[in-house]
């Protein structure tokens, strides 16, 4: 529920805010502050994001240990060009 409602509302929000607030200083309205507040506000917002699909993730695998539904063989992981490591 968390991650669902940062990613569709504080995210977009924040991101919105960001390009309002550049308008504003190409517009001479607001100073570079402004544009490195709302920049921040939009990194924090990803971080929090970020954070919040990360204790699900882990959520889900302890989940899937505690129910014995976890595969004990390590699968592996997707390369760069979209091949499987070795």
């Amino acid at each position: 529920a968390l991650v669902r409602r940062l990613e569709e509302t504080l995210i977009p929000a924040v991101e919105e805010s960001l390009q309002l607030t550049r308008r504003a200083v190409e517009a001479g309205e607001f100073t570079a502050f402004e544009v490195l507040t709302a920049q921040t506000q939009a990194l924090e917002a990803q971080t929090e994001l970020l954070g919040a699909r990360t204790r699900r993730a882990e959520a889900q695998v302890a989940l899937e240990a505690a129910t014995g539904r976890l595969t004990p063989t390590p699968q592996p992981l997707p390369r760069d060009d979209g091949e499987e490591s070795p």
